[in-house]
């Protein structure tokens, strides 16, 4: 009895102790769930560093060589930079280039215009010029025909006159006091030397000579 009562308290002893072992079991098992998930989230970024690594070393292998690369990009970048600047002075250039030839054609279509504008002004004055002298020649000749008709007329007065005046000396031995005298002589001039009739003051002045003969001529002067 003793002995039984002895081996229930081991059981119950031993009972309690595994009891505690499942407890701490349950325990550790849910502590390494913890620490297995927190070495895979350390081994991630432990591989992600080590990929950083692995390529900061790759960069510093590769480094002298970008440097290089660097360098004669630069050295391009100037040379594009110098070749802009060639670009925009061309062009600047060829803006200015560009307007004088526009003020040139303008100018040389102002120059064409006003070429076009004297021949035509040209024609016209030359037409004008035409169309009065055409009316200044037409003019003369009417004025010329009246003069003439004029003077004839004035020069047939005058013969008429001068012969009646000469008939009447010759029948009378009287000149009419209308004749003008030089030195006691009269002046008779022939047609070619007579001055216009419209340019003397008195047209008894100087007499045509008339239709008479040498005899009758000698006669009157002979008195």
């Amino acid at each position: 009895m003793y002995l039984g009562l002895q081996h229930l308290d081991e059981l119950h002893k031993y009972e309690k102790i595994w009891q505690e072992i499942r407890i701490a079991t349950n325990a550790n098992h849910a502590l390494s769930d913890v620490v297995e998930r927190q070495l895979l989230s350390l081994h991630t970024q432990v591989a992600k560093k080590l990929d950083l690594v692995d390529q900061l070393t790759q960069f510093f292998v590769y480094f002298p060589s970008m440097s290089e690369e660097l360098s004669d990009m630069i050295a391009e970048t100037a040379k594009v930079s110098s070749l802009c600047e060639d670009v925009e002075a061309r062009l600047a250039y060829l803006e200015v280039l560009c307007h004088t030839q526009a003020c040139e054609n303008l100018a040389s279509n102002g120059r064409s215009n006003l070429e076009s504008y004297r021949y035509k002004k040209e024609d016209e004055f030359n037409r004008v010029k035409t169309d009065l002298a055409y009316e200044y020649m037409k003019a003369s000749k009417v004025k010329e025909r009246r003069i003439s008709g004029d003077r004839s007329e004035k020069q047939r007065c005058l013969q008429e006159m001068v012969t009646r005046d000469i008939e009447l000396y010759r029948m009378s031995g009287v000149l009419p006091s209308k004749f003008c005298f030089a030195s006691t002589r009269l002046f008779f001039l022939p047609q070619s030397q007579c001055p216009r009739l419209d340019d003397c003051h008195d047209v008894y002045n100087v007499i045509p000579y008339p239709s008479v003969s040498v005899m009758e001529h000698n006669n009157i002067f002979q008195h």
